[in-house]
């Protein structure tokens, strides 16, 4: 499973969902995972991988 945290770079293209069940993102490779817009600082996990 591919994680990362607010601040983090992103390791593989994808959607991901935060920890906080906020709204799910895509992201790709090298995106900086953002902070939740709710919540803050969050981790985020893979969900679907994407090209």
């Amino acid at each position: 499973m591919t994680s990362g945290s607010t601040g983090n770079k992103c390791q593989q293209s994808g959607i991901y969902a935060p920890n906080c069940g906020c709204k799910e993102i895509a992201l790709s490779k090298d995106d900086t995972f953002p902070p939740c817009p709710t919540h803050g600082a969050v981790t985020y996990t893979l969900v679907r991988p994407t090209r």
